[in-house]
């Protein structure tokens, strides 16, 4: 069994070394040094530049909704299909981002959105052809995609 309601506890003789430094500094948050040294290890780790550290995955998901240009404030209504399957945070940051969630199920056993759960007609994917080719071709086979670009895409 995978403990998943039991936390972590590192050795406390590490804890309270950072402890004393955090006390020695007067500082908690925001910008403070361990957060400088985080964001430096994980750019390096991961071999990215200019890393952002939020406070929780809510954030993360709003960032990455504006970066990739998915909001509905401007625009008008936008849709996103997504699972009930998951943190509540997935369908609030899109609520938050004024994007309206569409459900759909999961594949048995895989977890993942199931695409012939997933009613094209009802969720609005703008201009993109090839996603709804992809939704197609996953849900009816290739036969009844409209080019073979969406095959490839949908393996990706």
């Amino acid at each position: 069994m995978i403990p998943v309601t039991r936390p972590y506890f590192p050795d406390i003789r590490k804890v309270e070394a950072y402890l004393e430094g955090i006390y020695s500094r007067q500082r908690l948050t925001n910008g403070g040094p361990l957060v400088e040294e985080l964001a430096t290890r994980l750019e390096a780790y991961l071999g990215v530049r200019n890393l952002v550290l939020v406070a929780n995955g809510t954030l993360a998901l709003q960032i990455a909704y504006r970066v990739l240009g998915i909001s509905g404030r401007l625009e008008g209504q936008a849709d996103a299909v997504t699972t009930p399957f998951s943190f509540i945070a997935t369908a609030s940051s899109l609520k938050w981002e004024g994007v309206q969630p569409r459900f759909a199920d999961i594949q048995r056993g895989g977890w993942c959105l199931d695409p012939a759960a997933i009613d094209i007609r009802d969720a609005q994917l703008g201009p993109d052809p090839c996603l709804v080719d992809t939704l197609t071709l996953a849900q009816n086979g290739p036969e009844n995609a409209r080019n073979s670009h969406a095959e490839e895409h949908l393996h990706r």
